[in-house]
């Protein structure tokens, strides 16, 4: 149904284990046609970092079913955030003529509603730049 209408689901694999509400919903989104983004979502018990966020999705979803690989990781932490927020035609990927929006702190997309997007250049909006012509 999700899947249908075009919805984006937002997981957070720290925070679920953490307080309890049982396995990240990782495999479920994956079977029902959907590609998930990945949240830190509450920084004083996951701690804020994208990449440990990142583990945690592979290693539980690995021990699960075995079902994940590193570049659906790689995928919902930069394509699908900016599918998500409308803005993959202009972000997402470190393609050229594309606003760099990947964080090199934390590999993680912002949508610019919630906070800015930042470029590897430490100018927000900053475009990557088109190879040389030859």
């Amino acid at each position: 149904m999700l899947a249908d209408t075009g919805s984006s689901v937002a997981i957070s694999p720290d925070v679920e284990l953490k307080t309890g509400f049982g396995w990240p919903m990782t495999g479920r989104v994956l079977a029902a046609g959907l590609r998930p983004t990945l949240s830190v979502d509450d920084v004083p018990s996951a701690g804020g970092d994208m990449f440990s966020t990142l583990r945690t999705a592979f290693a539980v979803q690995r021990g699960l079913d075995g079902g994940l690989r590193s570049r659906d990781l790689l995928e919902f932490a930069t394509v699908a955030p900016a599918r998500s927020c409308g803005l993959d035609a202009r972000t997402g990927s470190l393609t050229p003529g594309k606003d760099a929006g990947a964080h090199p702190g934390t590999a993680t997309m912002w949508c610019r509603s919630v906070a800015p997007v930042w470029s590897p250049c430490g100018r927000p909006g900053t475009r990557c730049p088109s190879p040389p012509r030859r």
